[in-house]
């Protein structure tokens, strides 16, 4: 996993953007770059049908990973991160992603159900 060190972003050229486009989604037809950003802040459009797909440099997380995300608008989107170095997925960053996701989604559910409801759950008091 690439880190940041004094909160450096990795630089995204449109180039760059284009190669992991067409590698990943077979196209990078219409792509550019969203006007009015920082200078160190990268975000590539482009519409692929009913498709939205997003390439940035991480600015975000400041994870020092390139970001894509693909988002039909009507459902979960797919989002994938990239070393900047050599462009082949992050998987060990992902898994870590989703392990954050799943602790955060199971703190939300025990906060919401309480003692007593998780111990319903797990068949620890008798009804």
């Amino acid at each position: 996993m690439s880190k940041v060190t004094n909160k450096v972003l990795p630089r995204l050229t449109l180039v760059t953007a284009e190669t992991l486009c067409r590698r990943e989604v077979g196209s990078s037809k219409g792509l550019k770059r969203e006007e009015g950003t920082p200078a160190t802040i990268y975000i590539y459009r482009m519409q692929l049908g009913t498709l939205c797909v997003t390439i940035d440099n991480g600015w975000y997380a400041l994870n020092g990973l390139f970001r894509m995300t693909v988002d039909s608008g009507y459902s979960q989107s797919i989002t994938r991160y990239f070393n900047p170095n050599t462009l082949e997925e992050d998987f060990a960053f992902l898994d870590a992603e989703r392990e954050r996701a799943r602790r955060e989604e199971l703190r939300d559910y025990v906060g919401a159900i309480g003692l007593e409801g998780c111990k319903k759950v797990l068949g620890l008091v008798a009804d």
